[in-house]
């Protein structure tokens, strides 16, 4: 978190990424930011489904992260 809080100040641009990997049994779902060119995890939440997820599934993930 130091290096969000030193270099993404008030009213900067925040790129935030979303995906759903499988690793193993596990079905992650991760928010990242993109910071010099490379994806900085976030929030991962693991899902209990199987597949994708749905818009209104990622609306709701993606609201606990900008809260």
């Amino acid at each position: 978190m130091m290096i969000m809080s030193r270099e993404f100040v008030d009213g900067s641009q925040l790129i935030l990424t979303i995906d759903r990997r499988q690793w193993k049994n596990h079905h992650i779902f991760v928010i990242a930011t993109i910071y010099k060119k490379r994806a900085l995890p976030i929030y991962l939440q693991v899902l209990l489904q199987k597949g994708s997820t749905n818009l209104a599934e990622q609306k709701a993930l993606i609201k606990s992260v900008l809260r």
